[in-house]
């Protein structure tokens, strides 16, 4: 299992995920309790795998979204996968999110209000 660290700096908060590759399907990072954020950054930071997200507004049942990928490449930006070395936004008021590995992808993000 990765580790992560966060901090928080007012209006924002930053996360990382450290540590050993993660299994494939594996979640590495679960926010706190996220409500009071509208913005949601995160970037793979590998070289391979990508990344999923899901979403809660309960707290118990997760619901994967799509992402907005920010690049110049991707046609229509909207996509459900963030590959190797992309970064990723969406837009939401949602009590947490985590993030989803697959081939030992890693992460690092932040939240914070628009």
């Amino acid at each position: 299992m990765s580790e992560s660290s966060a901090s928080n700096i007012g209006r924002f908060t930053t996360w990382t995920i450290d540590g050993a590759i993660p299994a494939n399907d594996e979640v590495i990072y679960t926010s706190p309790d996220v409500r009071k954020y509208n913005y949601h950054t995160f970037a793979n930071i590998s070289t391979n795998g990508h990344l999923h997200v899901e979403v809660t507004i309960n707290g118990q049942l997760w619901h994967e979204v799509a992402v907005t990928l920010i690049d110049d490449i991707t046609p229509n930006r909207i996509s459900r996968a963030v590959p190797a070395e992309q970064i990723a936004t969406f837009i939401g008021r949602f009590k947490g999110f985590r993030v989803r590995s697959f081939g030992g992808a890693k992460a690092l993000g932040s939240h914070g209000i628009l």
